[in-house]
C-alpha cells in the first residue's frame, strides 16, 4: 500500500504573505495618541479614561477624608484597547507600540498595614483575535495565530511623585510592548490589556499608558 499526500493553492484563492515593512510618516495622519489613565479626586473621575484607542478603568478610594481603600480588596486597575491593522491604514503602518507605567500615593499614612508600593499582580496580555486573517508578531517572539494570546508578567516602571503623574512617562523600554501584523496584505485585530492589582489598603496605585506609533 502506498500513502501519498500533497496540496497546492491553485484555484483555491490562497495568497502569499507580503511582509509588512511600511514605516511611519512624520507628520502622521490623525490625532496623536494621548496618555490614558483613571485618577479619582475626592471620589470623582479626574483622569483621561479614553482616547478612542485605549481605555482605562479600575478601583480608587471614593471616601473623603482619604482613610484607605474602600472594601476588602484586592484592588486593581486596567488599561486596554483593540487595534485594527490592514493594508490601507496610515495610522498604524506596521507596528503599534504601547508604553505602560504606574505611580502610587499614600491613603491614610497612619493606617495599618503601613503604606506600600507592592503589587500582587502586574501583567500584559496581547491577543490576536479569532476574526484576524493572519498572524501577528510581538516584539521578536514567535508569531501569534488568530485566536491565540501571549501574556507577560511584571515590568511596569514606577515613577516618582504622587497624584496625577500622567505627564511622567519614563520613556523606557521596560513596560513598552510592540506588535505588528505579519503580512501587510492581511487584516488583523489585536487587543492589548495591561493590569495591576494590590492588596494594601493604605495605598492606591494607578496604571497609565501611552500608545505610540
Amino acid at each position: 500500500m502506498l500513502l501519498g499526500g500533497g496540496g497546492n493553492c491553485q484555484g483555491c484563492g490562497c495568497k502569499s504573505c507580503q511582509d509588512c515593512t511600511r514605516t511611519c510618516t512624520d507628520p502622521h495622519t490623525g490625532d496623536a495618541f494621548e496618555v490614558v489613565y483613571s485618577y479619582k479626586f475626592e471620589g470623582a473621575e479626574a483622569g483621561n479614561t479614553t482616547d478612542g484607542y485605549l481605555t482605562a478603568e479600575g478601583d480608587a478610594d471614593s471616601s473623603d477624608p482619604y482613610d484607605g481603600m474602600d472594601g476588602n480588596g484586592p484592588w486593581g486597575q486596567r488599561v486596554y484597547g483593540t487595534f485594527t491593522l490592514n493594508s490601507t491604514g496610515t495610522r498604524f503602518p506596521c507596528w503599534v507600540r504601547v508604553a505602560f507605567w504606574r505611580s502610587n500615593f499614600v491613603l491614610g499614612a497612619s493606617t495599618i498595614p503601613p503604606p506600600s508600593t507592592a503589587l500582587t499582580a502586574e501583567e500584559v496580555t496581547i491577543t490576536n483575535l479569532a476574526a484576524s486573517e493572519g498572524a501577528i508578531f510581538v516584539d521578536s517572539g514567535d508569531p501569534i495565530m488568530p485566536g491565540q494570546s501571549r501574556t507577560f508578567t511584571g515590568g511596569f516602571p514606577l515613577v516618582t511623585g504622587s497624584g496625577d503623574r500622567s505627564s511622567a512617562d519614563p520613556r523606557k523600554g521596560q513596560g513598552t510592548y510592540a506588535f505588528r501584523q505579519a503580512c501587510a496584505n492581511e487584516t488583523v485585530y489585536v487587543t492589548i490589556s495591561a493590569s495591576i492589582a494590590w492588596a494594601t489598603r493604605s495605598t492606591i496605585a494607578a496604571a497609565r499608558a501611552s500608545g505610540m506609533r
